[in-house]
């Protein structure tokens, strides 16, 4: 009886060890390795959130302020992150819908938009950070969440300049704000 009893509570605390270093951790979901972006990601959501004041030549200003959000379901709208960190995108247009105000009147309305991520490119990682290069454009973003079914990337950039065709006098403080969620496929 004596040797059953000890086999007995050797073979319990065989098996509680067993699943107590078995079970897997949080870690899993929390991939921070460019083997974790590599893949297809269907993007799901973009937000975005602003501040913009512009001075005409005539000394007018607008202030606008807002947020927009845009959600998209259609697998068409992908991203392929290749292990090469070579990247294509077929990331069509989604419609936003932007509240905010203009001048302190509230404004609703919606736009067509992307995400700005190029049809070809590169992309490389370094601790939280993605550098996606395409068409001419480098853009950084922040990984905020990396795990085995979601992607997600935002930036937050000081506005210094919009120069070109359609220039804009920026004032100190402006901002654009991006968030893209992207679901694995």
């Amino acid at each position: 009886m004596k040797v059953f009893r000890v086999s007995f509570e050797l073979g319990f605390v065989l098996i509680l060890s067993v699943l107590l270093f078995s079970c897997s951790s949080d870690d899993d979901d929390n991939l921070k390795t460019s083997d974790g972006i590599v893949g297809k990601w269907m993007l799901t959501e973009m937000k975005m959130e602003f501040q913009s004041t512009d001075t005409s030549e005539e000394g007018d200003v607008e202030l606008m302020i807002g947020t927009g959000v845009a959600t998209n379901n259609k697998a068409g709208n992908h991203v392929v992150f290749k292990d090469d960190n070579t990247l294509v995108s077929n990331e069509g247009e989604m419609e936003m819908r932007v509240q905010g105000s203009l001048n302190g009147e509230n404004m609703n309305y919606v736009v067509n938009t992307g995400s700005d991520v190029p049809e070809v490119g590169t992309w490389s990682k370094s601790g939280d950070k993605i550098t996606i290069v395409g068409g001419g454009e480098t853009s950084v973003f922040m990984i905020q969440t990396l795990n085995r079914t979601t992607l997600k990337l935002y930036t937050d950039h000081l506005i210094s300049d919009f120069s070109g065709e359609d220039a804009v006098n920026v004032a100190a403080g402006d901002y654009f704000k991006m968030t893209l969620v992207y679901t694995r496929l």
